[in-house]
């Protein structure tokens, strides 16, 4: 696929992105737009001045909530075992942070089939049409409209001095960058799951406060767990909310499940950090599975993501994208390179 893989000038992206494109059935069109985390070394969308966000050093996150609210805040913890102490957390971290530096180090340009689902719940008007039960969760407001498409998703190593990361691509049968179809300004768009362990990497563990919880049986398989909140004076790399011409910088927290055999990640699930401010979307929970992919040409075993979902609020609004990825095999970045259009999927009601 020569150079027709056409990247998007100085737009870094790694690990999610996400676009809401509010439709004409507001009063004012606006978009939404969320990145994370991008790394100091680059520029920050199309160098367009963006204004941090407010923090409190003490703010209530993961990592110092008591287990009782934080239980309550995150459902998956379900069946945690609490940690006694910490005395485990440093070797966690040492270990999960081998893998994950050397995960991005190693990474082969990968290409997988990408299906993703989209919907939202919230206030409607007499312009949108309700279409179906959207799902649970959610309070208050009608579903409208659920749509579900495919597409080539690539992932590709980053070259020379551009930082730790990938480059993560949907793409059409001509290798061209492609956009989601159906109703302009019903849905956001996410992307860059591949890339959400780099909050672990050794480079980037001093930007947050890490807490161990204990260990939890998931999908039949013991776990530790471990969380972790950006520090707000010491975060290099940053979210990015764009909401019409404002753009905000913004700080994340998570949690990651992590397999005690060999310290990869099994499951994550990421959150806005608690600001100071009234301002932005209320809420962007991303959840992450993983799994070990391992290809025809290579003996190398990567954990790659499995099933996403991801979950804003935003004025009243609840958007959900849902995205699975079957099919991986290893893409020569380069060479001539075709591939076979996935079909469209008619949408879910």
């Amino acid at each position: 696929m020569r150079s027709r893989l056409k990247r998007r000038s100085n737009k870094v992206r790694a690990a999610f992105w996400l676009a809401v494109a509010v439709g004409p059935w507001l009063p004012i069109p606006q978009t939404l737009i969320c990145e994370a985390p991008l790394s100091p070394t680059h520029s920050i969308y199309d160098q367009q001045e963006a204004r941090q966000v407010a923090y409190s050093k003490d703010a209530e996150s993961f990592v110092n909530l008591p287990l009782a609210q934080l239980l309550k805040a995150v459902p998956n913890l379900k069946g945690l075992e609490p940690a006694e102490s910490q005395e485990a957390l440093p070797g966690i971290l040492q270990k999960v942070a081998e893998n994950v530096k050397e995960f991005f180090q190693d990474f082969p340009n990968t290409a997988c089939v990408e299906k993703i689902s989209m919907g939202g719940l919230g206030e409607t008007t007499p312009d949108i049409t309700t279409i179906g039960v959207f799902g649970s969760g959610a309070s208050g407001g009608e579903a409208w409209g659920t749509h579900t498409q495919k597409f080539q998703y690539l992932a590709l190593a980053r070259q020379g001095t551009r930082g730790v990361g990938l480059d993560e691509y949907r793409t059409n049968a001509k290798g061209e960058p492609a956009e989601l179809g159906g109703a302009p300004g019903r849905y956001f768009v996410t992307k860059g799951f591949v890339s959400i362990p780099l909050y672990f990497h050794p480079d980037y563990q001093a930007d947050s406060t890490f807490r161990y919880l204990g260990r939890q049986s998931i999908d039949k398989q013991r776990a530790y767990v471990v969380a972790f909140a950006q520090r707000p004076e010491r975060a290099r790399f940053v979210g990015k909310v764009k909401i019409g011409k404002t753009s905000l910088l913004v700080l994340m927290q998570g949690i990651a499940w992590i397999d005690p055999r060999d310290y990869r990640i099994l499951q994550m699930r990421t959150d806005l950090l608690p600001s100071k401010e009234d301002i932005g979307p209320t809420r962007e929970t991303t959840e992450v599975q993983f799994q070990a992919v391992s290809f025809k040409e290579s003996s190398q075993v990567l954990w790659l993501p499995r099933e996403v979902s991801v979950i804003v609020e935003w004025k009243k609004i609840t958007y959900r994208n849902r995205h699975r990825y079957s099919k991986f095999k290893l893409f020569a970045v380069g060479t001539e390179q075709h591939f076979q259009p996935p079909e469209d999927v008619s949408p879910d009601h």
